[in-house]
């Protein structure tokens, strides 16, 4: 029994997550297989195409949207996140004081601790870049009003 045990954990904790990137990455040499072929029939035929917008990437777009958001956008976002995972952590105190497992106590505690810092570096990044929050609503109230001028 203890070597299938042992062959388990080996299998679920090493072999799983190989076979899972391993998956991705073939899904993604496809994906750009396909598109290449699609482009080279294309340009065979002499179809005019835009190749940048025929490449871009929609996860590569939101990523790029994602890094463009404001600091305050993201000090909110760390005290959601933070507020949030405090919640969850506070559920699983609850469960552990209904059920009693030290297994929903560790993950509780875990799980509000975490949220305590997020929560935390929210609220102290809001402070530490409260200069950069004010110029950025400032230009975006110029460019709101530049917009409504014209």
């Amino acid at each position: 029994m203890e070597l299938f045990e042992l062959l388990s954990c080996i299998s679920i904790c090493v072999l799983l997550p190989i076979i899972i990137v391993w998956i991705c990455a073939a899904y993604r040499r496809k994906k750009v297989a396909d598109k290449a072929a699609v482009l080279m029939k294309a340009l065979e035929a002499g179809v005019p195409c835009d190749v940048d917008s025929f490449i871009q990437d929609k996860k590569a777009m939101k990523r790029k949207a994602d890094a463009s958001k404001n600091v305050k956008t993201k000090m909110h976002d760390h005290i959601q996140t933070g507020l949030t995972l405090l919640a969850i952590g506070g559920a699983f105190i609850v469960w552990y004081v209904l059920d009693g497992s030290n297994f929903e106590l560790f993950v509780g505690a875990m799980l509000a601790l975490m949220g305590a810092g997020f929560t935390a570096s929210g609220f102290i990044g809001r402070k530490m870049f409260a200069d950069e929050i004010a110029a950025e609503t400032k230009k975006q109230v110029e460019e709101i009003a530049a917009e409504k001028a014209e």
